[in-house]
């Protein structure tokens, strides 16, 4: 239900970001239903004049997307932080990539957003359940800095982990 993000993929066309999930029904408050995931496809369509070229993947194979995988979770100056996969992507073979959600429940209900770092920023939801659905706060969330072009982890700092105003490693 979220909205998308578009950049530009290096070899003509466009990058497609978006996340899956929804949460404004009754039973949206339920950390359970079926896995969500982030997406980077590339719409290979070009626009000159008119569009050109381009051809459609189904919703239901993914085999042609390179599959990333949240592989880890830390803890580092009192915050949790995830650590996912950094599988290369040949894009002769892959039309893009994607990231399952690890977490029950957990689904993306905001627009990414695409940094001109080559980074594109997911952020998502864990529902706790709950009878009171006027109560905004329940559960927790994740946000996630996944590589643009394999959705895997990027090979630069994202966040200032140990809060010392230094993106290196620590």
């Amino acid at each position: 239900t979220s909205g998308l993000e578009i950049g530009r993929h290096p070899q003509g066309g466009y990058l497609i970001y978006f996340g899956t999930g929804k949460y404004f029904e009754t039973d949206d408050h339920s950390p359970t239903g079926p896995v969500q995931s982030l997406y980077g496809i590339w719409d290979t369509a070009t626009f000159g004049s008119a569009w050109q070229g381009g051809t459609a993947i189904t919703a239901t194979n993914r085999s042609g997307l390179l599959q990333q995988t949240v592989i880890g979770e830390t803890t580092e100056a009192g915050n949790n932080w995830r650590v996912v996969s950094t599988n290369p992507i040949d894009w002769a073979s892959h039309r893009g990539w994607y990231l399952d959600l690890p977490a029950a429940g957990e689904r993306v209900i905001d627009s990414p957003t695409l940094l001109t770092t080559g980074k594109v920023v997911f952020t998502t939801r864990v529902p706790y359940s709950s009878e009171d659905l006027c109560i905004p706060t329940m559960g927790t969330s994740w946000i996630m800095a996944v590589d643009m072009f394999t959705g895997g982890r990027p090979t630069t700092a994202v966040f200032d982990v140990n809060r010392d105003t230094v993106f290196n490693q620590y």
